[in-house]
């Protein structure tokens, strides 16, 4: 007897369920996670930073992500494409990043993570998720510190 066409991916269930879990995001996750990323994005521009502006605009724009969803967008998802910002001598984006800008950015840098094997690779030993918290930690506990007054009041 043969498997369901397309219920086993090359021999692996894991893969059916991973596909499965992706095109079950909605159109609304995926605008939320969109805004996530263009809130944060204020993060990695050369002003000084108003995290508790940025924070009151997390909690109201992208209220059904968890504390843990936001920490992970913020080190998995905008700071490994918007973080080189932060770390020129003089910054190519001052201000603001256009928001489409960021969208198409962090989803192209998304997709060649999947599609490269040596990405995947690299993500799961976990040496440039290690870099990226050690680099922008000072970034996202000023972040945290502001997420955290805001659930308390």
């Amino acid at each position: 007897m043969t498997a369901p066409v397309g219920r086993v991916k090359n021999g692996r269930d894991d893969d059916f369920r991973q596909d499965n879990a992706r095109s079950m995001t909605t159109a609304i996750d995926l605008r939320e996670r969109h805004d996530c990323w263009v809130v944060m994005s204020d993060l990695f521009v050369d002003t000084e930073i108003d995290y508790a502006y940025i924070a009151a605009s997390l909690r109201k724009r992208c209220p059904n992500l968890s504390h843990a969803a936001l920490e992970a967008a913020f080190f998995d998802e905008v700071a490994p494409v918007l973080g080189s910002n932060l770390l020129t001598p003089i910054p190519p984006v001052w201000l603001a990043f256009a928001d489409e800008d960021v969208i198409r950015e962090i989803s192209v840098w998304l997709d060649q993570q999947q599609a490269s094997a040596f990405s995947r690779f690299e993500a799961r030993c976990g040496r440039a998720i290690r870099r990226r918290r050690c680099i922008f930690r000072s970034i996202w506990q000023a972040l945290d510190r502001e997420l955290t007054a805001l659930r308390a009041s």
